[in-house]
């Protein structure tokens, strides 16, 4: 939901403001240099170099992941038999609930507790979705307003499908040998061990992309933000620049370390070693962020809007004429209509019919009658996927027919 969130509330704004890089858009927002370059020190900005290898990398990823299961699917016998398989393995009877492993060992003790830390990370990572410095600066690459609405909301479609590849095959890995240690070596077994040669090794280039892909884009992101933003060694010498550019990634590289270790590390370092427990309302992550959400309260109590701020906002509140347009409209209006058949309607389907029929069979759950029974867990995992994704098709729908359509006076 964060890539269409972001996109509809900072990411078209973001374009609009025809910056090059996140920090110059806060220095531009705030009229001041030294906050362009403070945000440029603590921030990752924008190039365009990492596109190609972002694209490359998720065709890689995904087709290499979509083979794996298919492969993995017929190789085991088909859905019914795996989900079987799984539900008789002993040590892990809760593997395919709703919850997942709860109890004595895991994470979470209760169902609850469980529910409790998926919410908190999702929102978590929502928010992150919709504001993050490497989606951001994909905003400002754009070519118009439109493109940002319409790859925002094709991202979000892919990622929901990749999570149901990725944490499907993560389940069925789990008939070929349950006792992967850690267990998030498990796809990486699985490359070696139940796929063929080709086809593993595919898989494990499609995670090597993946990795060097992240990788590229925030060094990459730090270096320009070095040369666009902070300009404290302004020269010519490429050679000189280079160097100072890996310097400050490096600089960078631990000053986001050391922040990590404040809000999150440390609290989960105590709580791995036994001396803190914290319960699941009060994920480390809730703490760091309340931690940012204060430091900013304070910040802006003690701070006042100039008129020249307060004239930039507005100005990037004007809509611009260029995007006005029904032919426009109605191919960005295509994404989000989408979105809602294939997340919100066909998803939920086959997940019913390829999940939870399978796993109530399996577990004798079943309805008299043997029909689905509509009271679980998992038949409202599957609503709800619905709801949401219907819920934030037609939000999308209804907001950008506000803001661009021809009769339509939207920002």
């Amino acid at each position: 939901m964060g890539y269409v969130l972001g996109a509809l509330f900072f990411g078209r704004y973001l374009r609009r403001s025809r910056t090059n890089t996140l920090a110059e858009f806060f220095g531009q927002r705030f009229n001041s240099k030294r906050v362009q370059v403070l945000a440029g020190i603590t921030m990752y900005s924008g190039s365009r170099g990492v596109i190609l290898t972002d694209t490359l990398m998720f065709l890689l990823f995904t087709v290499a992941s979509a083979a794996a299961v298919v492969f993995l699917v017929r190789d085991l016998g088909g859905v019914p038999s795996i989900i079987e398989d799984l539900v008789a393995i002993e040590q892990k009877k809760d593997l395919m609930s709703w919850h997942g492993m709860i109890g004595p060992g895991t994470d979470w003790p209760t169902a609850m507790d469980y529910l409790i830390w998926a919410i908190v990370i999702d929102i978590s990572w929502m928010l992150v979705y919709m504001v993050s410095p490497w989606q951001s600066s994909r905003h400002q690459m754009a070519r118009n307003e439109h493109v940002v609405l319409r790859s925002a909301v094709i991202a979000a479609l892919f990622v929901a499908l990749l999570q149901v590849l990725v944490y499907g095959m993560g389940g069925i890995i789990n008939v070929g040998n349950p006792e992967i240690s850690p267990p998030e070596r498990a796809t990486i077994w699985a490359s070696l061990h139940m796929l063929p040669t080709v086809l593993g090794a595919l898989m494990l280039a499609g995670i090597m992309a993946a990795v060097l892909s992240s990788a590229s884009t925030f060094l990459s992101l730090v270096g320009f933000s070095v040369s666009n933003d902070i300009g404290i060694h302004d020269t010519d010498d490429e050679t000189k620049s280079l160097r100072f550019s890996r310097l400050m990634m490096l600089v960078t590289g631990a000053a986001a370390l050391a922040a990590a270790l404040v809000f999150n590390v440390v609290p989960k370092f105590f709580t791995y070693i036994g001396v803190l427990e914290l319960p699941s309302y009060l994920n480390p992550v809730i703490i760091g962020g309340l931690a940012s959400l204060l430091v900013t309260m304070v910040v802006s109590r003690r701070t006042t809007v100039s008129t020249a701020e307060k004239v930039y906002l507005a100005k990037l509140h004007e809509r611009p004429e260029s995007e006005v347009g029904q032919r426009r409209t109605r191919i960005t209006l295509l994404a989000p209509a989408v979105l809602i058949a294939v997340n919100g309607v066909v998803l939920p389907v086959l997940l019913t019919v390829y999940y939870v029929l399978p796993y109530q069979r399996a577990t004798g759950t079943l309805a008299p009658g043997g029909s689905l029974d509509w009271a679980t867990g998992e038949m409202a995992l599957m609503v709800s996927w619905s709801v949401i994704w219907i819920a934030l098709g037609i939000f999308a729908i209804r907001y950008i027919l506000k803001a661009y359509a021809p009769t339509s006076r939207g920002p």
